[in-house]
């Protein structure tokens, strides 16, 4: 019996004093169907392959992206990647920002980091990836989620 999991984008805070910056989910993070027993789990790349407990030949398969604009011109961004835990899956997200000066940046779960914001103000990407786990058994009853959130504070 296969299960269909979905895990995405639900939640955004951002502080900013001065503008609104803006984050748009360009596609969900999706780990594909599983068998649904307790324990079982499933981790993704950076590039949508997934191993573990997932069936890899899943069409539904896609890492997130996420799109951020309005960030300020010439200015540092702290950002944070925080996975959750609902009463079927806990998600551990991680994610590579990519449009900062000084090029890539890898989040994990958690561990806020600095951005810097190119001159022109230009946007960055995310591209969110990681695993997750099952902390019960599950039922046939369609997609199953959990929530991950991105926070973007300007320094």
């Amino acid at each position: 019996m296969k299960f269909s999991f979905l895990t995405y984008f639900l939640f955004v805070f951002v502080v900013s004093p001065v503008s609104a910056i803006t984050l748009i989910e360009v596609s969900p993070v999706h780990f594909g169907s599983v068998s649904g027993q307790l324990g079982l789990s499933c981790a993704m790349s950076q590039y949508g392959v997934i191993s573990g407990a997932c069936d890899a030949s899943d069409g539904e398969i896609s890492v997130g992206q996420i799109t951020v604009t309005d960030l300020p011109r010439k200015g540092t961004v702290e950002v944070i990647l925080k996975g959750s835990t609902n009463s079927a899956l806990t998600f551990t997200p991680l994610a590579e920002l990519t449009g900062a000066k000084g090029g890539t940046i890898y989040l994990y779960e958690n561990q806020p980091v600095s951005a810097e914001v190119k001159g022109n103000g230009a946007e960055f990407s995310l591209t969110v990836y990681g695993s997750f786990s099952l902390v019960s058994d599950i039922t046939l009853s369609g997609p199953y989620t959990v929530d991950y959130s991105i926070e973007i504070n300007p320094q």
